[in-house]
């Protein structure tokens, strides 16, 4: 547990800490001597509401496994995300003794899916509306006179290039393509492999 990349934290039945790995204090800002004693809750953002964590102790009090992401605050201020799974550890009675949080940051993951999020709303909104415009030119221009051959060929590539552009705003946008790091490479020269 010392060595592991994860943060790794287990309280009591009441959620008072007792151990916190050195990843979580690299991670948090809290020593572990700062951590001990304290609830979880130290970590709070704001970004939950009550109702959040009701469910999450609901699913633990019950003996259950909890699972999902947080947003939290770290002892300088700064907000970061884990994806966390805490499960109940029982006695040889069954009882409830302790919980154990096993945590890992996904701040990266996140910021990724916002930048992503905001591509995908400049690409199908921003960029979709003068590009149908384009898309309508030829038939406009077709609509005023009649057309010598290269000219009719010329609103055919422009149609073509128009069409092209439009297929690849409007593709999905697989996240599963978008990885943290130095930086994102396409797989190909098309928009939709990023």
């Amino acid at each position: 547990m010392e060595a592991s990349p994860t943060s790794i934290v287990i309280t009591d039945a009441t959620g008072n800490i007792e151990y916190v790995n050195p990843h979580f204090a690299a991670m948090t800002g809290y020593t572990s001597e700062e951590a001990r004693g304290q609830n979880p809750s130290v970590l709070k953002s704001g970004v939950h509401d009550g109702a959040f964590y009701r469910e999450m102790w609901e699913t633990l009090v019950a003996g259950r496994i909890w699972h999902g992401e947080f947003c939290n605050r770290k002892k300088n201020g700064e907000l970061y995300w884990e994806d966390s799974s805490i499960s109940p550890i029982r006695d040889e009675t069954g009882a409830v003794t302790h919980y154990v949080a096993v945590k890992e940051d996904i701040t990266e993951r996140k910021e990724l899916e916002k930048i992503r999020e905001d591509v995908e709303r400049i690409m199908r909104h921003d960029l979709k509306a003068p590009l149908n415009s384009i898309l309508n030119l030829p038939e406009l221009v077709r609509s005023l006179r009649e057309l010598y051959a290269d000219q009719e060929e010329l609103l055919g590539t422009i149609e073509q290039a128009g069409q092209a552009m439009l297929d690849q705003i409007t593709c999905p946008w697989p996240s599963t393509r978008w990885r943290p790091g130095p930086m994102c490479r396409p797989c190909s020269a098309s928009i939709c492999c990023l």
